[in-house]
């Protein structure tokens, strides 16, 4: 992207994004999540791509779960994919083949949304349960 705003890349062979592409900090890649194949059947996976040719940098194993939601720490070290009872914390610095850590409401509610804290070591997630539950 120049101050002109000419267009500095396109890519037609990109599968369908689930989520708006997010920069990693410090870096020349951005990460998004990709949809291979149909709606409700296909596979997701995390992706990262370098900005200035937008080629595939790394690709996670297939997603658990449909995602229903997803965060991305401030320092572009961690993300979190929120499904039902489940969320499942990636890590975006090493290979990301297999979650980090996945977490289980403690209960049968679903959770209903993710955020981490600025710094990145807590995940909040609440619940529609009306709890709030911190993750370290």
């Amino acid at each position: 992207f120049t101050q002109s705003g000419i267009e500095v890349w396109e890519r037609t062979d990109v599968p369908w994004m689930l989520s708006h592409p997010r920069f990693l900090p410090g870096d020349d890649e951005f990460v998004h999540l990709e949809l291979v194949g149909e709606w409700r059947t296909g596979t997701r996976y995390i992706v990262t791509r370098r900005a200035d040719r937008g080629d595939e940098g790394r690709r996670s194993k297939p997603l658990a779960a449909e995602v229903s939601e997803w965060a991305l720490s401030l320092d572009g070290a961690l993300a979190a994919c929120r499904h039902t009872v489940w969320v499942h914390v990636y890590p975006l610095r090493a290979d990301f083949t297999k979650p980090l850590a996945t977490l289980r409401n403690t209960n049968r509610k679903e959770f209903t949304g993710i955020a981490f804290h600025p710094g990145g070591k807590y995940l909040a997630a609440t619940s529609n349960d009306e709890t709030v539950k911190l993750y370290d």
